[in-house]
């Protein structure tokens, strides 16, 4: 992410970070802040000491304070991308415990290697929903994520059951 900010009674500070991993780094006129504490920056300039704040997180949008103001950082997480962020990881941790579908011959991975392959795919989900894309390319996306988690969870699972199969049939 890269986002200027017209601050005023100072001017342009550019950002530059990663929302998901919370690490940010902001120039002022080709000066770097340092970094005080987890949200706070500082920036000597002549005799003004600049002080920026982040508040909020991913889900909630971010804004930098200053001077008592508040200025737009990251916006936050549209309502659509809570329906497809977090259904990686419920499949992961559900389809391999249904009876019914295992009943059918329809095997998928579940326990610790599902909810694994879950919670990396809700991960690559929440981090394309704080990226600043049109909904029409970040929608189709997270639907595609949630599509290609169930397919590698089916996959595994009957990759698994066939392999269990051709063992018991060697013994």
């Amino acid at each position: 992410m890269k986002k200027s900010i017209y601050v005023e009674g100072i001017g342009q500070i550019d950002a530059k970070g990663n929302e998901f991993l919370g690490k940010y780094e902001f120039t002022y006129e080709n000066n770097k802040f340092d970094k005080i504490s987890r949200n706070r920056y500082s920036l000597q300039n002549g005799e003004e000491e600049i002080t920026l704040t982040i508040c909020g997180n991913i889900f909630t949008g971010k804004k930098i304070e200053i001077r008592n103001r508040y200025y737009i950082l990251t916006n936050p997480i549209a309502w659509y991308c809570y329906i497809f962020m977090f259904l990686p990881i419920i499949l992961g941790l559900t389809l391999g415990n249904i009876d019914a579908l295992v009943d059918h011959g329809i095997y998928f991975v579940g326990g610790a290697i599902g909810g694994a392959i879950g919670g990396l795919m809700t991960g690559f989900a929440i981090t394309v929903s704080t990226l600043e894309l049109k909904w029409y390319i970040k929608l189709p996306v997270l639907i595609l994520l949630s599509i290609a988690t169930f397919f590698i969870l089916l996959g595994l699972g009957t990759a698994i059951v066939a392999a269990l199969k051709s063992v018991t049939k060697m013994v």
